[in-house]
């Protein structure tokens, strides 16, 4: 848009690409102005408590049905009346990028698979990858498994982001009519891959299946805060928004049919944005299909990393909500002032009393103690030692505090630029979002709007 536009378009455009900022300085007014009114307060209160209940229940209904299979076991887990012709065959895309020191491990659970029929398609953008060796001594380790190693950078898909061009291969290459995505840094099992497969064909119209993501139990600081986060704002935000019926997807596992995925557009439909996990749910509910969540939580098994690279990572996040998506842009600088440091600062302020703060910080960690403990009942996969020793009981008090203003770190990391930097090998990518309804999907596919749930089709543009 040129800067001389001053047509009431123009004007509008720059006020749209001004709103994070502006709603995030709003958000603050706000909530400091509910501080000092006793009615908005106790109806805040209301309000926050009443989310909380309608996000448990819907975790709970989410992962209910669970299947009962133990990750790591052996032929066992297979279910008994499934029989090897009757199972799909499951085109398994891993897109590689750099290793670490859990990637092997993480790689090797899908070599593990006890599962019926499938193939592992390993994407790297070159051979000089160093996650190449991973795959080529794990491929001589286990013969019997049908695996690939792919090469390619998908240089048609410029513009996309480096994950999209990454699996744009393995896409291509894939002979099973279901296709699963899987990050790099998610341990899987047979629990995950029965689950998603009777979910994506429980029903016609499911056309996409994700998981609730979750990460390895353990003692390290990364990975106490991970769990953390991932057991309380992450769930509650994820699981409200699912169960609300919106579209609300993340790519660390996703899986789809041929035909669902050939009739959003492939890969290409998703080279016009750096949030390509969220357009998947859009466009397949455009299409006609539903979402449907797991009822087995895909586990994260990262290496330790320092607190930095966690406020980096939720910061981009933060950056894809904002910038990138239509509503985003008016909903996420409210999130983190409804969450527990709101919610504590509230109470202070209402009750003016040090003991109930206290108690209601209490009330606070054992709501995400649940969340935890029943994420982990549903994904049978014990990763990692989860030791209760004097230090983690010392430390977890701190931890959870940490937790809780981190948000507040990740808001001003966030909205210091409009520009996604993405690392990839080592190798620092910025990318420039636009919202959705800025760019037409020239693959066939509608225009997508997501703005409030709402979606709006045009024509798409002529070649």
């Amino acid at each position: 848009m040129p800067m001389h536009d001053l047509s009431l378009g123009g004007l509008w455009q720059r006020a749209l690409n001004c709103a994070p900022w502006v709603m995030q300085a709003v958000a603050i007014i706000s909530f400091g102005l509910a501080l000092c009114s006793r009615p908005v307060v106790l109806a805040l209160l209301v309000v926050m408590l009443g989310v909380h209940t309608f996000t448990a229940a819907w975790l709970c209904w989410f992962l209910w049905p669970h299947r009962v299979v133990s990750c790591g076991g052996s032929g066992h887990t297979a279910r008994s009346h499934e029989s090897e012709d009757a199972a799909p065959g499951v085109s398994i895309i891993k897109p590689l990028s750099g290793t670490n020191d859990t990637l092997l491990e993480n790689l090797e659970s899908c070599f593990e698979l006890a599962y019926p029929r499938f193939e592992l398609l390993f994407c790297v953008h070159g051979p000089d990858d160093e996650a190449v060796p991973v795959v080529q001594q794990l491929m001589a380790r286990h013969p019997k498994v049908d695996a690939q190693l792919l090469f390619g950078n998908a240089d048609e898909l410029e513009g996309a982001s480096p994950k999209v061009r990454n699996v744009a291969k393995g896409y291509e290459h894939a002979k099973y009519d279901v296709i699963w995505s899987m990050d790099a840094k998610i341990r899987t099992c047979a629990a995950d891959a029965h689950a998603m497969v009777a979910k994506l064909l429980q029903h016609p119209s499911v056309g996409l299946v994700h998981q609730l993501p979750w990460a390895r139990a353990g003692v390290d600081t990364s990975g106490t805060l991970e769990r953390m986060f991932f057991a309380g704002s992450h769930a509650r935000s994820y699981c409200l928004i699912n169960g609300i019926g919106l579209p609300c997807t993340n790519g660390m596992s996703i899986m789809c049919k041929r035909s669902s995925w050939n009739a959003i557009g492939g890969c290409k439909a998703l080279a016009t944005t750096v949030a390509e996990d969220s357009l998947i749910g859009i466009l397949m509910q455009s299409k006609g299909y539903s979402c449907a969540m797991a009822a087995v939580p895909c586990v994260q098994n990262p290496p330790p990393v320092p607190i930095r690279s966690i406020i980096e990572r939720r910061a981009r996040w933060y950056q894809l909500r904002v910038f990138e998506m239509d509503g985003g842009r008016w909903v996420a600088p409210f999130e983190l002032w409804l969450e527990h440091a709101a919610l504590l600062c509230l109470v202070a302020a209402y009750l003016r009393s040090i003991s109930a703060t206290l108690a209601c910080a209490a009330l606070c960690a054992t709501i995400d103690t649940w969340y935890a403990r029943r994420i982990d009942v549903a994904t049978r996969a014990r990763l990692g030692a989860s030791k209760l020793g004097i230090f983690t009981i010392l430390t977890y008090p701190a931890l959870w505090l940490l937790n809780l203003l981190l948000p507040f770190a990740v808001m001003c990391k966030g909205l210091s630029s409009a520009t996604i930097v993405w690392n990839c090998n080592g190798t620092l990518k910025p990318m420039h979002p636009r919202p959705y309804s800025e760019k037409p999907v020239e693959t066939g596919v509608c225009n997508v709007l997501h703005w409030a749930g709402q979606r709006q089709c045009c024509q798409a543009p002529k070649a």
